[in-house]
């Protein structure tokens, strides 16, 4: 699972909470921070696959999907640095390395024989889609206090 995934990578890099003033339990906080880093991952990758179809996308359209696609990179990394610094607040170690994205990501994979105008908005509308289900479903866990560790809010 997704949760399983994000937190076997926490684990592995030795991702210890760090002390805040913040008045929320240890527990809640470090569920957070594991529903928010999981949401990094794929924020970081869905900016990469932009910048993928932003460079290789071809046809009639090209000018305006090749703005489009640098469009939603910027948008994309502005939303992964709010989710890092949100992770920092509360206590954790925003994570976005490359091979630690590659692991963490719930996007689906990204067609590397991608050069259409189609293939492109194929593959971006899954990634946006994917993306935009689990940010709902994080918000819906965060609140009706459904986090990994229960009903602690």
């Amino acid at each position: 699972s997704c949760a399983a995934r994000t937190h076997q990578i926490l684990i592995d890099q030795g991702n210890t909470m760090h002390p805040t003033k913040i008045e929320i339990s240890g527990n809640t906080r470090s569920a957070l921070i594991e529903l928010l880093q999981a949401r990094l991952f794929d924020a970081a990758d869905l900016a990469s696959r932009c910048k993928q179809a932003h460079w290789n996308v071809k046809g009639v359209s090209f000018r305006l999907l090749h703005d489009l696609f640098d469009e939603l990179h910027t948008e994309a990394l502005q939303h992964a640095d709010l989710i890092a610094e949100r992770i920092v607040t509360l206590g954790g170690t925003a994570t976005g390395l490359p091979r630690q994205v590659a692991a963490g990501t719930t996007l689906p994979v990204y067609p590397q024989d991608a050069t259409s105008q189609e293939a492109h908005i194929d593959a971006m509308s899954a990634s946006l889609a994917t993306f935009g289900k689990y940010i709902r479903e994080a918000i819906s866990r965060k609140r009706t206090g459904r986090t990994a560790v229960g009903r602690d809010r």
